[in-house]
Order: structure tokens, then C-alpha cells, then sequence
């Protein structure tokens, strides 16, 4: 595996004293002859070098890679964090509320399997969550399959003995991505069985492909939950939703949202009107370093995110003027 070498303040320090040290060497093996201390000198500044050197190899990922092991524990602690207190807060706001949870359409996606378990350990038992949906059905590549063997043509007496079937053809299967076809029409699978580029595109590109059309059918599917929580944001015409134009009277009033991770750029007006009513966002002063996560939940979240309500949304527009339109 290929190694990155990632240089911070402990390497810099180890090499310059290995630096210095070598050169001591250097001398005191020039006056070992003339000086009785210059030989045990140069051995304990061997030592010294030793020392550094093996600090240097450890933390650049000779022995292991260590950056790489920290990185993705820490991914986990900030994970973790977002999604306990956006959970934590939904539990204070909206309790009592069934919940359509709203998830990408890759099957296998831990990191989204962990934000959901952190979610509902922040929600407890105030909220139900009643269904996990996508705006999309899950894309399967399909295994390549050998071509059926056609019959030969039938000769006239086999024909007369023979009768044939009167059954009409299968027509084409519907391009639905189920059935070698992706929703755009590109295969799934290319020469030799191999799934094409295509395929890959479109299965990891649902955040940014999903139109309002798709995402308002999938709210359909679920009228009974009053409270929308997204973990893949919106769609990208997201004005064409058909939730910001639907009456709302006492009876039927509109459901509730929570985003995590969206583009809230142009969402200013629906955060401030309350039909989104908590977003977590990444905070433009987010701090990426290669120190260890806080162990706190509020001290990790706060290192990179922000939680935009209602309550908070014009405070953090005159703090952060390019967050939103």
C-alpha cells in the first residue's frame, strides 16, 4: 500500500536533532584519539540518532500506518457526534413525531450505517422513526449472462407436425436500472460482464442527482410521517419541491424537516419559516488537524459543524456571510 508521509512538529524536531547529533559523531570521532570522552560521546549520540530515526519512520507510516488509523477513528468520533446531536435536538423539538429517515441508495455504506445509529441514540424514545427510504431504488449491476441458444428455423414438415406458439414476444425490460439498463439508459454492464463507468457514476452520485420529482414521490409513499429527516440533503432543484407549495391548515399541516451534510445555501427562508427545522452543516471555521477527536460529543461536533435552527439562523447569517444566498 502506498504510504503518504505527513510531516508535523514531532518529525521536524526528531530530524533536526538527528541532524545535530550526526554531526557530534562526526567530531567526536575525529578526537576519540585526543580526548578520553569523545568515544562514549559519539556512542550516546549514536543512540540519540537511533532514537530519532525510528520516531521519524514510525510516524511517517514505515512501521504502520498510524495517520491513516488515526484519520479514520477520528472520522468516526466526528460522525458519531453530528449525528447524536442533531438526534439530541430533533428528541427536544419535534417529540412525539413519526419520522421518514431518507438515506442514500448504496447498500454496504458503514459510514452511513454509524450516523444513523448515533441518530437514534440522540433521538431515544421520543421520536419514531417509521421508515428508512431513498428517492431512488437501489442500483444492482447485474451478472453478466450467456446468451440464450436460439433454435434452428423449423423445416416444413417439422413446422406441420410441430405447431408454433402463438405466444407473443417478451417485450424489452424497462429501463429502471433493475435490468441492465441504468435510469439515464447506459448499460450497466459492459463488454465481458464488466460493469461499466456509467454504472459506478450513477450509484454513487444520488446526492447530487436526485430531482424533486423522485424525492416528492418518495414523501407520498410515506403520508402518515410528519417529520423528514435527510442524510443526503435535498434534491438539486430543490425549489421545485412540492412541499413549499402545499396548504397547511390544523388538519393536515406540513410535515417537518432535518438535513444533515445539505447545501443550504439558498434554504435561508425556509429555515427561518420553520418547515426546516434543523440542519447540521459543515462550519466554514472547521478545524482539520491530525489531533485526536474530542472524546466529548458537544466539543467534537463544535470543532466542525454547525447546527442551524430557526432560533439561530440570522445570528449565523451575519456570522458566516457567504453561507447562505
Amino acid at each position: 500500500m502506498m504510504q503518504y508521509v505527513q510531516f508535523n512538529l514531532v518529525t521536524i524536531i526528531a530530524g533536526v536533532i538527528m541532524a545535530v547529533c550526526f554531526i557530534g559523531m562526526i567530531i567526536c570521532a575525529k578526537k576519540q584519539q585526543v580526548s578520553p570522552v569523545a568515544k562514549p560521546t559519539a556512542v550516546a549520540l549514536m543512540v540519540v540518532v537511533m532514537f530519532c530515526a525510528i520516531t521519524i519512520l514510525w510516524k511517517t507510516g514505515i512501521f504502520g500506518d498510524t495517520t491513516a488509523a488515526t484519520f479514520m477513528k477520528n472520522e468516526e468520533v466526528y460522525a458519531n457526534s453530528k449525528g447524536i446531536v442533531l438526534g439530541r435536538y430533533l428528541a427536544e423539538k419535534a417529540p412525539g413525531t413519526k419520522a421518514l429517515l431518507v438515506v442514500d441508495n448504496i447498500s454496504n455504506n458503514k459510514m452511513q450505517e454509524q450516523i444513523i445509529r448515533a441518530l437514534k441514540e440522540g433521538i431515544g424514545d421520543k421520536i419514531t422513526i417509521v421508515a428508512e427510504d431513498s428517492p431512488a431504488e437501489p442500483q444492482v449491476i447485474p451478472e453478466a449472462t450467456e446468451p440464450e441458444a436460439t433454435e434452428p428455423e423449423a423445416t416444413e414438415p417439422e413446422a406441420k407436425a410441430k405447431p408454433r406458439t402463438t405466444t407473443p414476444p417478451t417485450p424489452p425490460p424497462p429501463k429502471n436500472g433493475t435490468a441492465g439498463v441504468l435510469p439515464s439508459g447506459r448499460p450497466a454492464v459492459g463488454p465481458n460482464g464488466v460493469p461499466s463507468g456509467g454504472a459506478f457514476m450513477e450509484m454513487l452520485s444520488l446526492r447530487d442527482s436526485m430531482k424533486a420529482v423522485n424525492f416528492d414521490a418518495m414523501l407520498k409513499r410515506h403520508p402518515e410521517c410528519n417529520l423528514i429527516i435527510s442524510l443526503i440533503g435535498l434534491p438539486m432543484d430543490v425549489e421545485n419541491m412540492e412541499i413549499w407549495y402545499a396548504e397547511e391548515t390544523p388538519e393536515t399541516p406540513k410535515p417537518k424537516i432535518a438535513l444533515m451534510d445539505a447545501n443550504i445555501y439558498n434554504l435561508k427562508s425556509a429555515i427561518s419559516s420553520g418547515i426546516v427545522i434543523g440542519t447540521v452543516t459543515y462550519s466554514p471555521a472547521a478545524k482539520y488537524d491530525e489531533s485526536k477527536a474530542p472524546t466529548e460529543i458537544k466539543q467534537a461536533f463544535d470543532k466542525r459543524f454547525l447546527l442551524v435552527t430557526p432560533e439561530n439562523v440570522e445570528a449565523i447569517a451575519t456570522q458566516y456571510t457567504g453561507l447562505f444566498q
